[in-house]
């Protein structure tokens, strides 16, 4: 199977350890693939199973492809942590990308589908954000934010906590990403596909189930009378 950096960390590991024990003979094998070659690596029968991303339009895969909804992955702003909307703040309080429009951007590089998506959303709010910095790697948004020179748009997914950052939501509707299992159509053909996309949506429903249960901790803290 093939996979991408945040699916391989928080997704897989959990549902091939699951797999292993119940088939521990069962012979698996993992590559990284780029979201945007996981369906034709399908399709050209180079993979059985993909984890692949979706920004913002569901996934329209070739022919004879078949695509597993997972999980909704939503974008988070990650701030310098002495940012005033991350100091004059509550913890849960969402912003509005238009709020953001006079900052330095660290971005995804130019061509992908998640920078596409960036340039709708901050069109979408009014401005034309200033990117003073690209990269491929969301790890790597998150190490330059931590120096106080820029701030970006990062899964929540792949939020690192890296040192020196914080996240703040967005307020609806925010830019979000989904990720799906893809096969093939004939995935009857391997017979463990579709127990490891069973498995895939069991960690995917404990992610968000995780996700909702953090932001009513963060919504009772606040309302609390020493929630500051």
């Amino acid at each position: 199977m093939g996979t991408f950096q945040a699916a391989a960390l928080h997704l897989l590991p959990p549902a091939l350890t699951t797999l292993r024990h119940r088939h521990p003979d069962a012979d698996v094998s993992v590559i990284d693939v780029v979201s945007g070659r996981g369906a034709d690596e399908i399709s050209a029968g180079r993979l059985d199973v993909a984890i692949v991303a979706s920004w913002g339009t569901p996934l329209a895969p070739p022919p004879h492809v078949r695509a597993h909804s997972l999980l909704s992955d939503p974008m988070v702003v990650v701030l310098p942590d002495d940012h005033p909307l991350a100091t004059g703040q509550p913890a849960d309080t969402e912003l509005h990308l238009e709020q953001l429009r006079d900052e330095s951007w660290v971005s995804i590089l130019a061509g992908h589908a998640a920078r596409e998506q960036f340039h709708d959303a901050a069109r979408e709010a009014g401005f034309t954000p200033t990117v003073r910095f690209e990269t491929e790697s969301y790890d790597v948004a998150q190490a330059l934010v931590g120096t106080g020179i820029a701030v970006a748009l990062v899964s929540r997914l792949a939020l690192t906590h890296a040192p020196g950052t914080t996240h703040r939501e967005l307020a609806h509707p925010r830019p979000y990403r989904r990720l799906y299992a893809v096969t093939r159509t004939d995935a009857g053909l391997t017979p463990l596909a579709d127990m490891l996309i069973d498995l895939l949506r069991d960690v995917a429903r404990d992610i968000t189930a995780t996700w909702e249960a953090a932001s009513a901790r963060e919504q009772r803290s606040s309302n609390s009378p020493h929630g500051a």
